[in-house]
């Protein structure tokens, strides 16, 4: 029987293998996992200064890192060679992946769509693996941005109009200064019948816009 594995990067990362999940024994190995998913084959050397730049023997603590990540893993995967390949079995479901290359619908179910890669997960490695996380970081927002969007119009045309909405909100909470999210909004708004709230919102927008110029801080809502 296949293994089912669940790998979450966004948001809390956790790892999920037959129902039960699992966790790295040391934060470093959430690192090399999200390198390893979203970069391009890696040789050790590079994960070594990536991820243990500080280390006595970084490449044995990049060895550890991988042990502790089979583990967790399972049989099924594979973790070899420099540069470094990961493979996952084909039951395997990412949610990153899903980001990036899922359906819109498939997307929506994650736990962590609107959320940050890694969260909550202190990495400190070197300054270009931190630099590296917070590409992806944004990367990975945009990608979400897009499956909120790509969802908001799919239940526009089909009449799902209180979903849309629900997901025009998501839009506009994960990016606030994205003109273009208001505006979906606010349609959304008006064609669920609610011409009192999309003219509200078109009057915090100018608010935030307004403040956003002054530089003050505010809250959307």
């Amino acid at each position: 029987m296949s293994t089912v594995l669940f790998i979450e990067l966004l948001g809390s990362p956790r790892i999920v293998r037959d129902a039960v999940e699992l966790q790295p024994r040391g934060r470093k190995s959430w690192g090399l996992l999200a390198y390893l998913l979203l970069a391009n084959r890696p040789s050790r050397q590079r994960l070594a200064e990536l991820l243990f730049p500080e280390a006595d023997d970084p490449l044995g603590a990049l060895r550890w890192s991988m042990s502790d990540l089979r583990r967790v893993l399972g049989p099924d995967c594979q973790l070899y060679g420099d540069p470094v390949v990961i493979e996952l079995p084909s039951t395997a479901v990412v949610d990153v992946n899903l980001v990036f290359r899922g359906h819109w619908d498939e997307a929506l179910e994650l736990r962590g769509l609107d959320r940050e890669l890694l969260e909550g997960v202190s990495v400190s490695g070197s300054a270009t693996y931190d630099l590296w996380l917070a590409s992806e970081r944004r990367r990975l927002s945009g990608a979400a941005e897009a499956v909120l969007h790509e969802a908001t119009l799919a239940c526009l045309a089909a009449g799902r109009i209180s979903d849309a909405v629900g997901y025009a909100w998501r839009l506009v909470d994960l990016n606030p200064l994205d003109e273009a999210h208001h505006v979906l909004l606010v349609q959304c708004l008006r064609s669920a019948g609610d011409h009192a709230g999309a003219a509200d919102h078109v009057a915090r927008c100018r608010h935030t816009f307004r403040a956003v110029i002054k530089r003050t801080p505010v809250r959307f809502r």
